[in-house]
């Protein structure tokens, strides 16, 4: 089996970082990613995806990386594995969460770049109930 994916993106907001109980570092942040196409109407769309990149501390240090030299905007190449976990709120309802094992991250922005001019807009609610 095979498990890869690259991902060219922009963070959205700043990571957040926080630590295990063993004391291993884990910054999460959400990337936006998408495309422009031209439909069968010869119009021109634009799909974008909000996908949650988790990197972890270790050897490499990328974690403490990420933390320290990104930002909200940050232009970055993913890659690592995908994952989907199921989960249950506290509710009851049935959720999946669909995010991004990162083993790479490569800082495609200027340290003087300030990012993207307009703000990048999230949905509020991207989880997908599971009926």
């Amino acid at each position: 089996m095979y498990n890869k994916i690259i991902l060219i993106g922009r963070l959205t907001k700043d990571p957040e970082s926080k630590y295990t109980p063993s004391g291993t570092l884990v910054s999460t942040f959400r990337l936006a990613s998408g495309r422009v196409y031209t439909d069968k109407n010869g119009e021109k769309q634009e799909e974008t995806l909000f996908i949650n990149v988790i990197t972890w501390g270790g050897k490499s240090n990328l974690a403490e990386n990420v933390s320290k030299y990104l930002k909200k905007g940050s232009l970055v190449l993913v890659e690592g594995r995908l994952r989907v976990r199921n989960y249950e709120t506290s509710d009851g309802s049935k959720k999946i969460a669909v995010e991004v094992i990162a083993n790479t991250v490569k800082f495609l922005s200027k340290r003087e770049e300030e990012g993207p001019s307009e703000e990048i807009e999230e949905p509020v609610d991207e989880e997908i109930p599971i009926d």
